[in-house]
């Protein structure tokens, strides 16, 4: 993905909306970093960022973000390997992780 910067860790998943369509979200828990993620969004892309008043991290934003739309989350990865919480999370959830587990 190569959008991290710094210490930040971004989150990419693929959420399939209410009505069926693929979206791909990206998303952080840092305030930090948003402009610069916003200006390389590919077409289609979406950023969300709830910041630090969302106890989450990145991957678990995008699991509600999908519950959020009326749809559900098919996959989702982060720019580092998934910390054992998210981990715990996501397989709870049955959503598969996309890239390596810490």
């Amino acid at each position: 993905m190569g959008r991290s910067a710094g210490f930040d860790t971004y989150g990419v998943g693929v959420v399939q909306d209410f009505y069926g369509d693929l979206r791909v979200i990206i998303s952080s828990k840092s305030p930090y970093g948003v402009g610069s993620v916003n200006r390389q969004l590919l077409v289609g892309e979406q950023y969300i960022n709830y910041g630090r008043k969302f106890k989450y991290d990145a991957e678990i934003q995008i699991m509600h973000f999908g519950d959020q739309v009326g749809g559900r989350t098919l996959r989702v990865g982060a720019t580092r390997p998934v910390c054992p919480e998210c981990q715990v999370t996501l397989d709870q959830n049955g959503l598969p992780i996309a890239t390596p587990r810490k």
